[in-house]
């Protein structure tokens, strides 16, 4: 991405109302990827910079990513946008999604109608929260069962026997701080998530603590906005680049 704003110019944008944003591969520009609802990709145009589309796609850029930022940073308008906009040219067969947010979270209510969703939890039921969460486990094993019965390497190979399922969490620290034990679910999901097209999309506040190493191994996609610590910008970044982001809009 850091490369990708560096050749449109890092230019300050005004704000882009969604119904202006082209749908990925409709050729208005940006970054050349098959925008079209195959199981080879999941391209979305999640904003403009330098008036280029800007396209994230799991599939050839993932196939995890990990998104930081404080408060007020903007992850939300972000996870809402993409989330959309991988919908918008893919039907529920193509790919579905499970919400969770943390915390408290109302991140995705205004998600919940999208019929690509299966479900949007938070901690206000907590226990229920749990069990779908757990639940992916047993995904884990249908998924790896299809393709054994289709004689298929990954979901590309299975020809369409599996939609893509996206995982994203907001809020990932606080989720994995109160429950400890979905670190090894969610690196299990990293580790073969590609193959059995299972995407993650994990939010947090802070990096410290959250990201235990094979979740950042598996999630070359990274994207981060202001935080305020230089470690949290170095665990995501390798550098210190987000500490230093205004507080306001540029």
């Amino acid at each position: 991405l850091a490369e990708r704003a560096a050749t449109l110019g890092q230019r300050g944008d005004a704000a882009v109302a969604w119904e202006d944003l082209p749908a990925a591969g409709s050729g208005a520009g940006g970054v050349g990827v098959d925008g079209g609802g195959g199981s080879g990709s999941l391209a979305a145009v999640v904003g403009v910079s330098g008036g280029e589309p800007v396209t994230l796609d799991l599939v050839a850029d993932g196939p995890h990513a990990v998104v930081i930022g404080v408060t007020g940073s903007g992850k939300s308008e972000l996870l809402t946008t993409w989330i959309l906009a991988m919908c918008r040219s893919r039907s529920p067969r193509e790919v579905s999604f499970l919400l969770v947010g943390f915390k408290g979270g109302r991140t995705f209510d205004a998600l919940v109608a999208l019929p690509h969703v299966t479900g949007v939890l938070t901690d206000l039921d907590e226990d229920r929260a749990l069990r779908a969460v757990e639940s992916l486990r047993a995904e884990i094993r249908h998924r790896e069962r299809v393709l054994e019965e289709s004689g298929a390497r990954d979901i590309v190979e299975a020809a369409g026997a599996l939609s893509r399922l996206v995982i994203v969490v907001d809020e990932y620290a606080a989720l994995v701080a109160v429950h400890p034990g979905l670190h090894d679910l969610f690196a299990d999901i990293a580790a073969r998530g590609r193959a059995l097209g299972m995407h993650l999309v994990l939010a947090s506040q802070r990096a410290a603590g959250a990201f235990r190493d094979g979740v950042l191994a598996n999630a070359p996609l990274r994207i981060a906005f202001r935080v305020t610590d230089a470690a949290d910008s170095r665990a995501v970044l390798g550098q210190d680049d987000a500490v230093r982001l205004p507080g306001t809009p540029s």
